[in-house]
């Protein structure tokens, strides 16, 4: 049962294992197995001398299913004929079976090309087979370089198949894998292109305009303007508000979304204007300073300005004084103000048509406090006549106290002309025809904005609101809301 145990490397390469070996008065017992059991063991006990010493050669030739397997020898003494009976083991030698291997070029693969986009880095995945030859070394060096680029590409880890690669510059880069195997060598590229950063949005420039100082009962006109740099986008917009940020009154902008419109004031004092803009992101605003003047009195003022509506209307907001809507239910709904002395008068119809309710119109009329209605939300409706030279006249009382009314209308299919009047003179009339429809889409609308104030107590503001020109059968003019204040 003694005897001894020797183990050689053994892989898929066919080798050839020569052994030396004897007995003496003894029988030996020879055995070989390869440690994956992929070949079935070598055993043989016929080596045998009773009386005197003999040995052997025994010649393995093996390979192995897999790398890094092992073929074990074992030689033991099965029996024994004298009290010194003894097996001998003198040498051992191994070869190819048909000379060494030849070393192969090993293999590289860099990755797959990719697109980036600063200051992202660039995740660099690469492969790489080999032999195991020459051994040793039986390992690979990798390392990754640069061919190309128009700036210098800084790695992780450059002996690491599995790194990372960042770029200060974009571009198109071509980066190189290298393997070796300590005699031969193999590369792979692989192309990144490296997008700009994308900008960063930043919020827009805002300018209210120059200070100002006017007297009532002028309003300021005010020039805002805006830049921006189109991000986010989308929208790659911006939108505009203004609003009043100080003041001892009231201010009513014509359209508070417009960089030009017109400011109103109730009273005299200084006045902090703000207009703000947004890029959906972020936002940025500037102030404009108006100082507003008493009226000197002393003299009629008649001045008119207009603009498209801004949006729904809350006429017990805007209507201060006094408000008035008309077509609420029917053609003879007249709703106005409650609590307070009328000032804005019914309609008086002008020429020979008659008066027709207007439904849908794309601006809509909200109060609350009124009579005989006390209270309606976002009402689209009004009053229309048609036909040259009929329409509405409504008069508003006027005295040396300075009073704006803003006179809500539109046009379907005509040209309207507004004219507005001091019944004890001193102004000049105010008039405007340059309201068209030509008749496509949903009718024209239109806010008038009159700033009055009447040489002398006692006297009437006139408005006519008719039809100028008509370019259809039922060209008309309609009128919906108007506020006092």
């Amino acid at each position: 049962g003694t005897g001894f145990q020797l183990t050689i490397p053994a892989d898929q390469t066919d080798r050839t294992l020569k052994i030396y070996l004897g007995v003496w008065s003894a029988q030996g017992r020879f055995e070989a197995t390869l440690s994956d059991d992929s070949a079935a063991p070598f055993v043989d006990t016929s080596l045998v001398s009773q009386t005197s010493g003999i040995t052997r050669a025994y010649v393995i030739n093996y390979r192995a299913g897999s790398a890094g397997q092992s073929l074990r020898i074992r030689w033991t003494l099965t029996s024994s004929f004298h009290l010194f009976g003894n097996i001998t083991l003198q040498s051992a030698t191994l070869a190819f079976s048909s000379g060494p291997p030849a070393n192969s070029q090993p293999t590289a693969n860099a990755g797959t090309d990719q697109t980036i986009t600063l200051p992202s880095n660039a995740n660099l995945t690469g492969s790489a087979s080999d032999d195991g030859l020459p051994n040793p070394p039986g390992t690979l060096t990798t390392t990754w370089s640069q061919v190309s680029g128009p700036a210098i590409v800084s790695f992780g880890n450059a002996s690491n198949l599995n790194t990372s690669a960042s770029f200060s510059t974009a571009g198109t880069y071509v980066l190189r894998l290298t393997v070796s195997d300590s005699v031969l060598s193999a590369t792979d590229d692989v192309t990144i292109n490296v997008n700009p950063a994308q900008p960063v949005n930043q919020p827009p420039s805002v300018n209210a305009g120059p200070d100002q100082t006017i007297t009532l009962p002028a309003g300021a006109s005010l020039s805002g303007s805006v830049n921006d740099d189109g991000l986010p986008n989308p929208p790659a917009s911006f939108t505009t508000t203004w609003s009043q940020f100080g003041g001892p009154g009231t201010v009513t902008f014509d359209n508070i979304n417009s960089l030009n419109t017109t400011a109103s004031f109730s009273v005299a004092g200084t006045y902090v204007l703000r207009l703000t803009a947004n890029d959906s992101a972020l936002s940025a605003s500037d102030d404009v300073i108006v100082t507003v003047n008493p009226s000197q009195g002393g003299g009629a003022v008649l001045t008119g300005s207009f603009a498209t509506p801004a949006g729904p209307v809350n006429l017990s907001t805007e209507g201060t004084v006094d408000w008035a809507h008309w077509g609420l239910t029917d053609a003879s709904s007249f709703n106005h103000k409650s609590g307070v002395p009328q000032q804005i008068s019914n309609f008086t119809l002008i020429g020979t048509s008659g008066v027709n309710r207007y439904l849908r119109d794309p601006n809509t009329f909200s109060w609350t406090g009124g009579t005989p209605t006390s209270s309606a939300v976002n009402s689209p409706n009004g009053v229309w006549t048609l036909g040259v030279g009929n329409g509405f006249q409504i008069t508003v009382p006027a005295g040396t106290t300075s009073r704006t009314l803003k006179l809500y209308v539109s046009a379907s299919t005509a040209q309207g002309r507004l004219e507005a009047t001091l019944s004890g003179g001193g102004a000049p009339v105010y008039t405007d025809s340059t309201l068209v429809h030509t008749g496509s889409g949903a009718n024209t609308q239109r806010v008038y904005t009159i700033n009055f104030r009447a040489a002398s107590n006692g006297q009437t503001l006139i408005i006519r609101w008719t039809v100028l020109n008509s370019s259809g059968t039922y060209g008309n003019v309609t009128m919906q809301a108007a506020t006092l204040f």
